[in-house]
């Protein structure tokens, strides 16, 4: 790079390969990407579903959904079909069970399951369990599943009717909304003046 920092060149040809698809990493997040992959790959009880013939992977799945005749897509790490396993994979700071549930409390990781079952369904597939696949971005890279429960699945189910109730209301409504108000006051920045 002919220029006067190693920066400015990395985000020089970022800006020219990114418009092709191609994604240019730091190190730090080649480490982290590439240790988060081995984990996924030698945890056995991942590898077993990740290499099973009948796994499917980056699964994309386009329709409408025709009870609240809204169109749906989703793109699924992992399906199953002999076993009807659905399947995320997640990196995360840490993969400790604790960790994980709150996680997926906290940005409604269920109800992105119940998304991805109910397009999934909706297309003729079986969907029988849900998963979360866990990996740390940082050695030693640490992994971990956590598998939803019957009522854990109900719940998030009933959050998606509700969420999809909602779009469908809006969305089919004279004047879709944003559900902001006409207009906001603007409050000056917190912090030392």
């Amino acid at each position: 790079w002919p220029g006067k920092t190693r920066q400015g060149g990395f985000h020089a040809r970022r800006e020219e390969i990114e418009p092709w698809g191609q994604r240019l990493m730091t190190t730090t997040e080649f480490e982290a990407g590439s240790g988060a992959g081995r984990a996924f790959l030698e945890n056995t009880a991942m590898r077993k579903v990740i290499d099973h013939p009948n796994s499917a992977k980056e699964l994309s799945i386009f329709g409408r959904d025709p009870e609240f005749d809204v169109g749906t897509k989703a793109r699924i790490d992992l399906y199953n079909a002999k076993h009807g396993y659905l399947i995320d994979l997640k990196t995360t700071a840490s993969a400790s069970p604790t960790n994980c549930q709150k996680k997926i409390e906290e940005y409604l990781y269920g109800c992105q399951m119940a998304w991805y079952e109910r397009r999934a369904m909706l297309s003729g597939l079986e969907v029988n369990k849900w998963a979360i696949f866990w990996a740390e971005k940082k050695a030693p890279f640490a992994s971990h599943i956590t598998v939803f429960d019957e009522d854990a699945m109900k719940f998030y189910r009933n959050q998606l009717r509700q969420v999809l109730a909602l779009v469908a209301a809006d969305t089919h409504s004279e004047e879709p909304s944003t559900g902001w108000p006409v207009w906001t006051s603007v409050t000056a920045p917190l912090g030392d003046n």
